[in-house]
């Protein structure tokens, strides 16, 4: 297992009692849900070294790509989630993660220096193309 993931200097926080922060996080999300403060959750998914302390799905709105609106859904595990941007986030975030350990070059780095086996498809434009648009998958450029 790689180096664990550092917190920010003067933000250490001591580990979380697995018991007290699953009802914690359940009861305050039930209260925002109910007040209106948030809408629309799937669901809410927290693992803390590799064991599952909150699993929680909800009822709410949703939409299919090329279907359009599907109406109340009651989510589930079993479920299937049209995730669209969210999975910018997990890879941006996972991104971070290899960048802070070391096993990922730097963001500024072209992306196809990366991958010297695909040298043949190198010229001025895709050599500016740098990892976090594609990480994003939000090239710009026709590219992706």
């Amino acid at each position: 297992m790689g180096s664990p993931i550092l917190p920010v200097l003067g933000q250490q926080r001591p580990p979380l009692v697995p018991e007290n922060f699953a009802a914690d996080v359940i009861r305050r999300l039930d209260q925002a849900v109910a007040e209106r403060r948030v809408w629309n959750i799937h669901g809410l998914v927290v693992l803390q070294n590799g064991k599952l302390i909150v699993e929680r799905y909800f009822a709410g709105q949703d939409r299919e790509r090329g279907v359009g609106d599907l109406g109340t859904v009651t989510f589930s595990a079993e479920t299937p989630h049209d995730l669209r941007s969210c999975s910018k986030s997990v890879v941006a975030l996972l991104y971070g993660i290899a960048l802070q350990q070391g096993k990922v070059p730097a963001p500024e780095t072209s992306l196809l220096s990366s991958f010297p086996e695909y040298r043949d498809l190198a010229n001025e434009e895709h050599s500016r193309v740098t990892i976090p648009p594609c990480a994003l998958n939000d090239h710009g450029n026709g590219l992706g």
